[in-house]
């Protein structure tokens, strides 16, 4: 999914030594720009054979690889649109906002988006754009992101101690409020894969044996073999799927090798 799902993300894209700074001069006059990766962590690539797969939204359904936004795909390239925060020529770093990528995704390229990336008559008239069905479907969204007490000041620890620097730094006022408010906005898109399992993980819903969902009930509670686990920004998000949305129960730092996170 567009990181535009999540307007209140950072990263950060690191050149390398070796590109120039003034490669990028003139890039903060643009508000966009398009992101060109490679989706790195996909490591059964090799081996796969699949030619269909079940995107998030589908509800259980298959569909070509290529006929999704898919990461897994045959040739492993990714394409994202990003907002542009400001271009740090002293430290080769383009700050972005609303971002999908994860930490050291390979970057291939960056290019301005303009507004002739839209065909005109998408412009013009909206009902002109063909989507599938399942691709504008609404009701897997969680219906609440809750932080318990201990979770929410571990989160608000970490920052003042500076551990999500430099992209939730501790001299900047926001940091706080503004990771609380990307966590929520990641959580509430439901991140759970897919592909654990359709009996297990019905997106946007808690579901039951089966797979069959369920209507909420608030005497019901999760498992605890249901904690799901999210690394961000150094460190890591523990969460379970309750009744009433997102929970989240616990954060910790990541493990050291992690490095630091784009996202």
């Amino acid at each position: 999914r567009q990181g535009a799902l999540v307007p209140s993300s950072r990263g950060f894209i690191q050149f390398m030594p070796s590109l120039a700074p003034e490669a990028l001069d003139g890039i903060e006059e643009y508000s966009h720009c398009w992101v060109i990766f490679q989706f790195h962590e996909n490591t059964s690539l090799a081996t796969s054979k699949k030619t269909k797969i079940r995107p998030p939204r589908g509800g259980g359904i298959k569909v070509g690889q290529l006929s999704t936004r898919s990461p897994h795909r045959p040739n492993p390239l990714g394409l994202s649109l990003v907002t542009i925060e400001r271009w740090e020529p002293s430290t080769r770093r383009l700050y972005i906002r609303a971002l999908d990528l994860v930490d050291g995704t390979p970057v291939f390229d960056v290019k301005p988006y303009v507004h002739w990336d839209i065909p005109s008559e998408v412009t013009y008239d909206m009902g002109k754009l063909k989507l599938p069905t399942w691709v504008e479907r609404k009701d897997d969204v969680l219906p609440d992101v809750i932080f318990e007490a201990h979770a929410e000041e571990s989160l608000r620890k970490f920052v003042q101690s500076d551990k999500m620097s430099p992209l939730y730094a501790k001299k900047d006022s926001t940091s706080f409020h503004a990771a609380k408010q990307t966590l929520i906005e990641i959580l509430a898109q439901d991140p759970r894969s897919s592909h654990r399992g359709l009996a297990k993980n019905q997106r946007g819903t808690l579901s039951s044996d089966g797979g069959t969902k369920k209507t909420f009930d608030s005497s019901e509670s999760s498992n605890v073999d249901d904690i799901y686990r999210l690394l961000f920004s150094g460190v890591v998000v523990e969460f379970v799927v309750e009744p009433r949305g997102a929970v989240v129960k616990n954060i910790l730092e990541a493990p050291s090798s992690s490095g630091e996170s784009d996202e």
